[in-house]
């Protein structure tokens, strides 16, 4: 099931068939959208029709049932979505979604979160990765990677994972990026440290799995949605925020009993309807 981005076909209107599209950030490039396709770690018919987000355009054929996610792709960068959405021809259900309303990748820096627009609840099943009062949480369904599981060692004070577009001028310490999509090496370097000093979704979500305190600089309103929140802060406030910071015993299996739950509903709703 867990596929490398070598062995995700991402598909064309062309080469569609079956009932099922499985919508999502396809980027081999960014650890943490990679791994947040639910189709990594669950089964469906035709899983592996798989299409890149920036790939839709209005009015293209599609399946008749799309699952979207995970990531966050409730903004304005991706405008298709609210399309996908109207579609009267589609069933949509969106799982680990997040808001992304505001960011700032110039100062790496926001302030406070966003509301979700109006479209957003407007799926017809909705898993929502961030706390909403009325809405169903369902975390990145990542946390069902077999990665998690291990025992890992700390072997740093601190740790740095950065994202690739935004360093961090935070030093001398251990550092990686979320290029690329080696999951199980990334996860090994988060688990290193007793303390994550990240400005990375996934970096803030994955210290949450593995029990690590975790220190986070927002540059997007993505980061005020946790259940499990990072202590945030600004770059400068870092050394702070330490002082703040907690670590999650309960995420792990929190975030994986919401999703195989969610997947239940999944399977309930697709059977209806093929």
């Amino acid at each position: 099931m867990l596929k490398s981005h070598n062995d995700v076909h991402i598909e064309t209107a062309e080469t569609r068939s079956g009932s099922i599209s499985h919508i999502f950030r396809a980027d081999p490039t960014n650890c943490g959208d990679w791994w947040s396709l639910p189709a990594h770690y669950f089964t469906f018919p035709n899983h592996d029709s798989v299409i890149d987000i920036n790939d839709y355009e209005p009015g293209m054929d599609f399946n008749r049932i799309a699952i979207i996610g995970g990531g966050g792709l409730i903004g304005p960068a991706f405008r298709q979505l609210e399309d996908l959405i109207e579609r009267n021809d589609v069933i949509c259900i969106g799982w680990g979604l997040g808001n992304n309303m505001t960011d700032d990748k110039r100062t790496g820096y926001v302030a406070h979160g966003a509301p979700l627009p109006e479209y957003a609840t407007r799926f017809n099943l909705l898993g929502i990765r961030d706390v909403v009062e009325g809405l169903r949480w369902v975390p990145c369904a990542s946390c069902m990677h077999p990665s998690f599981r291990h025992d890992y060692p700390v072997i740093h004070d601190i740790v740095v994972f950065e994202h690739k577009r935004i360093p961090l001028n935070i030093g001398p310490f251990p550092r990686m990026s979320n290029a690329g999509s080696d999951i199980e090496r990334v996860i090994r370097f988060l688990a290193s440290g007793d303390t994550i000093i990240t400005n990375s979704y996934h970096g803030a979500y994955w210290a949450a799995l593995l029990n690590r305190k975790c220190v986070a600089i927002p540059f997007s309103s993505k980061f005020y949605g946790f259940k499990h929140p990072p202590a945030l802060t600004t770059i400068d406030g870092w050394k702070g925020a330490i002082r703040r910071a907690t670590a999650y015993s309960e995420a792990l299996q929190s975030c994986r009993a919401a999703n195989i739950s969610f997947y239940s509903d999944v399977s309930e709703l697709v059977f209806h309807n093929t």
